[in-house]
Parts: structure tokens; sequence; C-alpha cells
């Protein structure tokens, strides 16, 4: 059976990281923070790594391109990776965002991890169309049951979602969501699933699809429905990955869990281990929590090579 969740993360060190106005269009969740942002992104970049380290889960650090970017910590919006060892380049809104793009990632630093890649597809080409879909932002895909969820905006289009579901023969799900009268931008804002359980805002889904996602996700989970005020707080911007001892870790922010109720602790905890990081100034600065910081590594590992 597919494995449902990541082992491995890869990450990437900020070395600029800062407000970017671009973005910021079609972000409602970024703010403007004052002081030392880089130097707090570090501190914080740095303190996660540390504690993702303690609980066991594989993570490869990648440092910043050598002309770094705003938002280069947020790595799982152009690339994702697949189980059959295939990688996928995503089209990104943000002109400043596409610099991101780095092939080093694949030639070297994920095969130095021990990862084999043996197909790559690139669809930057839909940026030439003025057709985004910004990886697993955009995209919230149940490995399980083979099925992507995804909420129309600015930054999703249903062609190269269409492109994608071809490539891994997932079914998808396209429907439309709005917070405060706004689309919103990133689907994994709103939603999260683990190998048990999913994560599910359901007020902010239009009445007309909001049925068939809830019958889809509780069909083979249980649901940890939160509210709109729970969504804002980034609750919804879970990742759920294995350790290296098999354990299913639930990786949300600090602002996150705060948000939850006692009885939604309880329902992580039966089948995860809470792996709370605090990253107000990336979260706030940014407009994404800790989930938007890693890009699930689903590669087969490289056959040993070498003689007895």
């Amino acid at each position: 059976m597919m494995i449902p969740c990541a082992s491995a993360v890869l990450m990437i060190r900020p070395a600029c990281f800062g407000f970017n106005a671009e973005t910021a269009e079609s972000n409602a969740f970024q703010q403007k923070v004052e002081g030392d942002i880089q130097q707090k992104a570090v501190e914080e970049f740095n303190a996660s790594v540390d504690l993702l380290l303690s609980h066991g889960l594989q993570v490869i650090i990648a440092d910043d391109s050598e002309k770094p970017l705003p938002d280069s910590a947020f790595p799982n919006n152009w690339f994702s990776t697949h189980h059959d060892g295939t990688v996928i380049i995503y089209p990104m809104l943000s002109e400043i965002r596409r610099k991101e793009k780095r092939m080093d990632v694949f030639r070297k630093i994920l095969p130095d991890a021990g990862f084999q890649i043996s197909n790559f597809h690139d669809l930057s080409y839909f940026e030439t169309e003025n057709k985004f879909l910004e990886g697993t932002g955009s995209m919230v895909m149940d490995h399980q049951n083979k099925m992507i969820y995804a909420c129309r905006s600015s930054r999703t289009f249903e062609e190269p979602l269409k492109k994608v579901s071809l490539l891994l023969r997932y079914d998808y799900l396209l429907f439309d969501a709005r917070l405060d009268g706004k689309e919103i931008y990133h689907t994994n804002v709103l939603m999260a699933i683990g190998n048990r359980f999913a994560v599910i805002c359901p007020e902010v889904l239009d009445e007309q699809y909001r049925t068939e996602v809830m019958d889809r996700l509780s069909s083979s989970r249980e649901l940890l429905v939160i509210s709109v005020k729970q969504l804002k707080n980034m609750a919804g911007n879970m990742l759920m990955t294995f350790n290296k001892s098999r354990e299913q870790l639930c990786i949300l922010s600090q602002t996150a869990f705060d948000s939850l109720l006692p009885e939604q602790i309880r329902l992580i905890e039966k089948s995860a281990m809470p792996v709370i990081c605090n990253i107000p100034t990336i979260e706030k600065t940014g407009g994404g929590s800790i989930r938007c910081m890693l890009a699930e590594i689903f590669l087969p590992h490289a056959p040993l090579t070498g003689t007895c």
C-alpha cells in the first residue's frame, strides 16, 4: 500500500526573509512586522529544525540560493516529489517567487541525501499562459486514496491541476472557498490530511461543494473540524509525517496549537504526536505556517553501490 505520509522533508534556510508586497496582493494572511525580520526568521527556522530532528524526522537542509529571495523558506510551493521517483515543478503567480526554482536540489542535494529521481516534469510553461498551480500549497493530496483537493484561486487553475492528476493518475476535486468574502489563496490553509484523520474548515467551503468534500474526507478518516477563527490562526496548515521509528507526527505552529480546543488536541493525540513549532515572525510576514516550510520527500532511496 502507498505510504500516505512522508518520512523526510526538505527545508531551505532563509537568507533574505521579508515581506513580499507582490504576494500580499493575493495572500490576506501576510502582515508587516517590525524589527530585524531576517534574524528572527533564522532563529525560528533553526529552532524548528532542531525540534523536528529531536522527534526523529529526517530533515534535509538546503542553504538559500546565491541571490536569496524573501519567500525561499516556503519550498513546497514550487516542487513536489512522489513515491515512484517523480519530481514536478510548478507554475507560480509571483514573478519574484519563480526565481526560487533551483535545479541543484534535484541534481545534488536530494541525491546526496540518498534519494533517487527517475521522472522529472516541469510545468513552468503554464506561466506563459497565466495559469498557475503552486504545489502542495494549491493542492492537498490524499496519497492513500489517490485524490487531490484544490480550491480555485488566482494561484490555482484547473488546467495545470488536470495535468498533475494525469501524471500521477490521481482524481481531483476542484472547489471554491472564501474567507471574509475573498478567495482563499492556498488549499493547505483550510485543510490537511493524515493517515487517520483530516483537518477541514467547512464554513469557508462553497455550499455547492461542501457535502462532497466532507463526505470524501470522512469516508476514510476521522474529521477534525476547525472554525474560521482557528483557520485564521493557521490551524488548517498542519503536516502529518512519519519519523524514523514509524511514529506519526503532526507538525503545526504554536499559534495553531494555541487555537485548538482540548477535544481537538485529544483527537490528534489518538494517532499522532503533536510537534509544535514557534514561528510567529515567519507566519505573519510570509503569510504561511510551518507546513509551507516543509517540502515532503516521498522519493525512493537510491540503491547502494559498491562491492563486498
